[in-house]
């Protein structure tokens, strides 16, 4: 499978069945993009599990070949540099690697130079939504307040 392909069909899915706007918080998406790449495993024909540990790493998501039973791809989803997560992934035995990112992209690219040299993890930079985490809040929180002074 073409893995430009494969990363626009992943991003125009992640886009379609994660409400990233009705979001509260970087876990909460973290937890609702792990559990999509779940589900959009049975479309390439693989069985996907979350949070599997394998020769000591957890991993957040493999996707299974359901013909062959090896591990098809092995995701790390991420909000922030975590070189940890990469390590992760250059250590499974996966046919491909991705790790996807949500975070601030500034200086990505010195931190994927360092950490994977060798470029075999495929980059997926979804957008920067810590940030509308972050903001949104910081608006309930001074919602929060001015409703008790009012109260």
């Amino acid at each position: 499978m073409d893995k430009t392909i494969k990363y626009h069909d992943l991003v125009n899915q992640i886009n379609l069945r994660i409400p990233v706007k009705k979001m509260l918080s970087s876990v909460k998406f973290h937890l609702a993009l792990c559990d999509c790449l779940v589900e959009l495993a049975e479309r390439y024909n693989c069985l996907g599990i979350k949070k599997r540990v394998l020769h000591g790493d957890r991993l957040d998501v493999l996707w299974i070949d359901k013909n062959t039973e090896e591990i098809k791809l092995a995701f790390e989803v991420d909000g922030g540099f975590r070189s940890r997560s990469i390590k992760r992934l250059i250590r499974v035995k996966a046919k491909e690697k991705v790790w996807i990112f949500y975070g601030n992209s500034t200086g990505i690219e010195e931190f994927i130079k360092k950490n994977d040299p060798t470029s075999s993890i495929l980059i997926i930079n979804l957008d920067n939504y810590r940030k509308h985490f972050r903001l949104k809040r910081r608006k309930r929180k001074k919602k929060e307040i001015i409703n008790s002074l009012f109260s």
